[in-house]
């Protein structure tokens, strides 16, 4: 359940987010081993967080579903992530480049948060750029040395 009363704080210098679920009446601090950079709350589960590390080499996902006490890696070389919540449950997708010396990327989703056990779905390669926007999905692919080809990949 999404609560609007839930807010999340970081501190990227010291590696911590800071949350409350009370309008900052109670404040309490996580130390985490990642430098928090971008912080996303899932469309509909607010305790599920999503935070890309962007200054790690790494460019690691992490997700916690305990509204930031515990967290685990969902992705590594990440370039972008969106949720969809025109699927039930949402849909979560996870662009990943692997070699930052090439401009092909891979999306990945999961509408069981890429938990394990459970087998992501390979949505398309060789993406230049990939954006969930609304029930759609879009991909810029090189079609040839020169141009490039914008697909929309299908409603959500």
């Amino acid at each position: 359940m999404s609560c609007d009363f839930q807010f999340v704080f970081t501190d990227v210098l010291n590696k911590y987010i800071f949350v409350t679920e009370d309008y900052g009446e109670t404040v309490t601090a996580h130390k985490v081993g990642f430098i928090p950079s971008e912080v996303m709350f899932h469309p509909i589960n607010a305790e599920v967080l999503l935070i890309h590390d962007t200054d790690d080499s790494e460019r690691k996902l992490w997700i916690s579903e305990d509204f930031g006490s515990t967290w685990r890696i969902i992705g590594m070389a990440v370039k972008s992530f969106f949720t969809s919540e025109f699927t039930s449950p949402p849909t979560l997708y996870i662009e990943t480049q692997k070699r930052k010396d090439t401009e092909s990327s891979s999306v990945l989703s999961s509408q069981e948060l890429f938990r394990e056990g459970t087998t992501p779905v390979k949505v398309i390669e060789s993406t230049l750029e990939f954006e969930v926007k609304d029930e759609f999905l879009f991909a810029v692919k090189k079609s040839t040395v020169s141009n490039l080809q914008i697909r929309i990949l299908s409603r959500v």
